[in-house]
């Protein structure tokens, strides 16, 4: 059976960084599974993968990375399966990042949205973000849990020896001043393009 016959079930997108001879690998942590994961999520019936993982990244990192259409397009991917009672396939985008993001800024932002009242349930997802290094991973140099189907993720990528091959994509931070809802007001985010 090939891969075409199934729906994608959910998408994630992976920011990748440069550090020095290592790489660091961005996960937010899972409030509800208390796990770190690849920023992602379910796709729904009415928007497209793309859609999803830009929705899904921009929620889960609390409005801290941005990405277009565009730059998903020229992209690498990976599908994973999972089977539990069904098929489920999982389309992880992989974003090579030209330099270093300041996760400080998460933080700030958590602050921001979580002094507002009425925010959105898909803000309040994630609690913390990481960045783990490619070192500290394959030696299990860690000591927090990682999704068991992010970590396969990050076993495939390894083996596939895809990380010196990823086209690095540019960032430019901006405040937030003219936000979908008023709990973005004065948010930072990285736009990715």
């Amino acid at each position: 059976m090939t891969l075409s016959y199934f729906k994608t079930a959910g998408v994630g997108i992976l920011l990748i960084e440069k550090n020095n001879d290592d790489y660091e690998f961005i996960l937010v942590h899972n409030k509800s599974l208390d796990t770190y994961d690849i920023p992602g999520g379910r796709v729904d019936n009415d928007i497209s993968e793309m859609e999803t993982g830009q929705k899904e990244l921009y929620e889960e990192t609390l409005g801290l990375f941005k990405i277009t259409k565009s730059i998903l397009f020229k992209c690498k991917y990976v599908f994973f399966t999972q089977w539990k009672d069904t098929y489920k396939l999982y389309k992880i985008f992989i974003i090579m990042l030209n330099e270093k993001s300041n996760i400080k800024y998460y933080n700030d932002n958590y602050k921001i949205i979580n002094s507002y009242k009425d925010i959105l349930s898909s803000y309040k997802e994630t609690n913390k973000i990481i960045k783990l290094k490619l070192s500290d991973f394959i030696n299990n140099n860690y000591n927090y849990t990682i999704r068991p189907r992010d970590s396969n993720i990050l076993h495939i990528l390894i083996k596939l020896k895809w990380l010196n091959t990823i086209r690095p994509n540019n960032l430019k931070l901006y405040k937030n001043t003219k936000p979908k809802y008023s709990f973005l007001l004065n948010i930072k985010t990285y736009y990715i393009y």
